[in-house]
């Protein structure tokens, strides 16, 4: 995954969308690959490589765009820590992960 992920990056530094779209048409773990790009592309380019329509359709509940942006920037400063969330959510979040994960396992087992 991790060699795919470099080369997709390598082959479209400078663009997302190609880089991602590359990974897509590989075909195999794409999700893990597109992960691994998509992270590269982040740390290289920062927020801005990637287009807002993509930024604004991200849920992931209690973190969000903004709270993940804070916490990059929490970690470029000397000042910044570690951005929190209200961690009793945390389990509620993870049970609610694992349940879609169970579902869409179980629900493979029918015909």
């Amino acid at each position: 995954s991790v060699p795919l992920a470099l080369y997709a990056w390598l082959r479209h530094p400078d663009d997302a969308e190609a880089c991602l779209s590359a990974i897509l048409r590989c075909g195999g773990d794409t999700d893990t690959m597109g992960a691994i790009a998509g992270a590269v592309i982040g740390a290289a380019r920062g927020r801005g490589a990637f287009p807002t329509a993509w930024l604004e359709r991200l849920v992931d509940w209690p973190l969000s765009v903004g709270r993940l942006a804070a916490a990059g920037t929490a970690l470029g400063t000397r000042s910044g820590g570690p951005v929190s969330w209200y961690w009793p959510l945390q389990p509620i979040r993870n049970i609610a992960f694992i349940l879609v994960i169970l579902g869409h396992g179980f629900r493979r087992l029918l015909p």
